[in-house]
């Protein structure tokens, strides 16, 4: 079986399986405990930013940030009218992506609602970058999650936040949906909610060929707030094969949360797509080109209150997403 597959993240890098072998606990308050223009630590490394604007740092920046450190930020979504948020690398400097792998495994900073997790991964040096993401439906805020191994560490990093009340649409915000060619009645969108606790979603017509010029949108709905994700597996995913640009490769056929990586090709992986704190419903969007298809993708899901399980994918292969720079 071919084994290839993109996806488009930050910064250009592949990656192995990796194992975890850590538990994160934390506490956030209702919205109204937060309302205001200030900030407010909540612990020792959690933070909660209520201001629509600021700067967000790591431990004892611009000095190095101390060993086995796990840290929270959270941006509040202050308005039901923010739609996404832009974060400006003003200074980033973290310990290098493994050289033979390019996936970060000792010290990052991760957009903790995006899967897969090499896309999710921030670390190296990325000053400059600048980077737009959604809120997921009614989420409160909007989660990175710091993490530094004991080994070295380096001089961190401060990036500035600001909130976006105009986002417009597109692959990154909200993604469209295309009415499903050869049904009876023929206005039938390529839409699902999904509000069972445990099934499979797949592509149009699935196992056979999905059509082309596609656009489909699944909405996992989450039905208590103990719910903190939804653990994927795929049981089959053959996609078309990223092809090569001059810029690296380019998924046209593609499945991904908006704002996240995008994935191709054939693929197997285990991961948790997390909700955002408050969200009510997380979203996965699939695309496919004008050329024609393959067999498509069937993807097993549970809701779960377990978030810490290990995510796992096999023998991805990492494009940059293009920075607004």
């Amino acid at each position: 079986m071919d084994q290839s597959v993109s996806f488009h993240k930050i910064p250009p890098r592949s990656f192995s399986t990796i194992t975890f072998n850590s538990l994160l606990l934390y506490f956030i308050s209702s919205k109204s405990w937060i309302s205001g223009s200030d900030t407010r630590v909540l612990s020792s490394c959690h933070t909660i930013f209520a201001n629509p604007e600021g700067k967000i740092s790591s431990p004892y920046y611009p000095n190095d940030y101390p060993l086995s450190q796990v840290c929270i930020y959270d941006v509040v979504r202050s308005r039901e009218g923010i739609c996404g948020i832009r974060f400006t690398f003003d200074s980033f400097n973290l310990e290098s992506p493994d050289p033979k792998d390019g996936f970060c495994k000792k010290d990052w900073l991760a957009i903790d609602s995006c899967v897969p997790e090499g896309g999710a991964r921030l670390c190296g040096n990325m000053t400059g970058g600048i980077y737009e993401y959604p809120f997921q439906m009614k989420a409160d805020a909007f989660r990175l999650v710091f993490h530094s191994d004991n080994s070295t560490s380096h001089s961190g990093f401060q990036i500035s936040y600001k909130l976006l009340s105009s986002c417009g649409n597109g692959l990154y915000w909200d993604p469209p949906i295309s009415l499903i060619p050869g049904l009876f009645p023929s206005n039938v969108p390529c839409f699902t909610q999904v509000s069972e606790r445990k099934g499979t979603i797949n592509s149009p017509y699935y196992p056979h060929s999905y059509p082309n010029n596609l656009d489909c949108v699944y909405e996992f709905m989450r039905d208590s707030p103990f719910v903190c994700g939804v653990r994927m597996k795929v049981v089959s995913f053959e996609l078309d094969k990223p092809v090569d640009t001059q810029l690296g490769g380019a998924c046209l056929d593609f499945f991904h949360a908006p704002g996240c990586g995008f994935l191709c090709g054939s693929l197997r992986f285990i991961w948790t797509a997390k909700y955002q704190p408050g969200a009510t419903s997380l979203k996965f969007h699939f695309h496919s080109d004008e050329k024609i298809g393959r067999s498509g993708f069937q993807i097993a899901f549970e809701q779960t209150y377990d978030c810490t399980s290990v995510s796992t994918q096999r023998q991805l292969h990492s494009y940059t997403r293009p920075t607004l720079s």
